[in-house]
C-alpha cells in the first residue's frame, strides 16, 4: 500500500521544492529540482477502488531525502503511518527509493524480507515524473520511455503536456495530464490523470490519477482512483494544508 503515495511524495520533492527562479520571464517553466538532504513531506492519499460496495481508503505517509549524489540522483526514504490495521501490509516498514536526477525511478530497498520489490519497481515506473530537459510553456508536450529491466519494471510509456492553468482552492494552478502504461506483459497496468502545481514555487497542490491493472506490493492488482494531497513540507517557503478533495475525472 506505499506505492499509493508514492507519486504524490516524489512529485512534493521533484518540483515541490523548486523556487520561483525556476518560471522564466516568457512563461516558461523550468520543473528542475532543489533538493536538500533532510527535506520532508507528508502526504494524504484517498484510493478508492472501482469495485462496487469497496470501501476507500485514507493512507498518510511521510518521505524524507536521505541522500543526494554528486550526478543530482536522490534517495527517499518512505514511512507510512496508516496501514496498522493492514494484515497485507506491515507500517513499520520503510522503504528507500533513489531516483534519477530527470525523475525516473533507479532502485528500491526495503528493510524487510520479502517485500514485493517487482511489484514496487512497476509501480514506481508508472509514477515517474519525467522532469523535461528544457523549459515548458502551456500546450508543450514531453514523455518518459523506459526499456523494460529484468526483475524491476517493465517497458513503459509515459506522455505529459502542461495543459493549461486550473484553480485549486485559492490558487491558479498549473495542470499537467498524464497518460501512461506498460507496453508488454500480461495484464499491462496504466495510468491517466492531472498533477496541479504551484506556478510560482511548482509545489504540488493535488495528483488525480485513474490507475487500471495497477501493481500494488503485497496486494492484487488495483484499478480505481487515487487522490494525493501533500499536507505540509519543510521544503518550500509555505505549508500546504487541505481538506479532503473530492476526486475529480482524470483529464476532464
Amino acid at each position: 500500500m506505499m506505492r499509493f503515495a508514492n507519486a504524490a511524495g516524489l512529485l512534493a520533492l521533484l518540483v515541490g521544492v523548486a523556487n520561483a527562479a525556476g518560471r522564466l520571464q516568457n512563461d516558461s517553466y523550468a520543473l528542475r529540482p532543489a533538493l536538500r538532504v533532510g527535506d520532508e513531506t507528508k502526504i494524504k492519499v484517498l484510493v478508492q477502488p472501482s469495485q462496487s460496495g469497496a470501501d476507500p481508503l485514507t493512507i498518510i505517509e511521510d518521505r524524507k531525502v536521505t541522500d543526494i549524489a554528486d550526478i543530482g540522483d536522490f534517495t527517499i526514504a518512505e514511512t507510512d503511518k496508516a496501514l496498522a490495521a493492514d494484515s497485507n501490509a506491515d507500517p513499520a516498514v520503510t522503504v528507500t527509493k533513489t531516483w534519477l536526477s530527470n525523475g525516473q525511478i533507479k532502485e528500491i530497498h526495503a528493510d524487510s524480507p520479502g517485500y514485493d520489490l517487482d511489484s514496487a519497481y512497476r509501480a514506481a515506473m508508472l509514477t515517474s515524473f519525467e522532469i523535461p530537459d528544457a523549459p515548458v510553456k502551456i500546450g508543450d508536450r514531453w514523455s518518459l520511455v523506459a526499456p523494460g529491466q529484468t526483475d524491476k519494471w517493465r517497458s513503459t510509456h509515459i506522455d505529459y503536456v502542461l495543459s493549461g492553468m486550473d484553480k485549486v482552492g485559492d490558487t491558479n494552478a498549473l495542470k499537467v495530464d498524464v497518460n501512461g502504461m506498460e507496453t508488454e506483459g500480461p495484464m499491462p497496468a496504466s495510468i491517466q490523470g492531472s498533477i496541479w502545481l504551484d506556478p510560482q514555487t511548482f509545489h504540488v497542490l493535488r495528483r488525480v490519477y485513474k490507475e487500471t491493472s495497477f501493481p500494488v506490493p503485497g496486494m492484487s492488482n488495483f484499478t480505481g482512483t487515487v487522490t494525493e494531497v501533500p499536507l505540509t513540507s519543510d521544503m518550500t517557503t509555505s505549508t500546504t494544508s487541505m481538506s479532503d478533495p473530492n476526486p475529480v475525472p482524470p483529464n476532464r
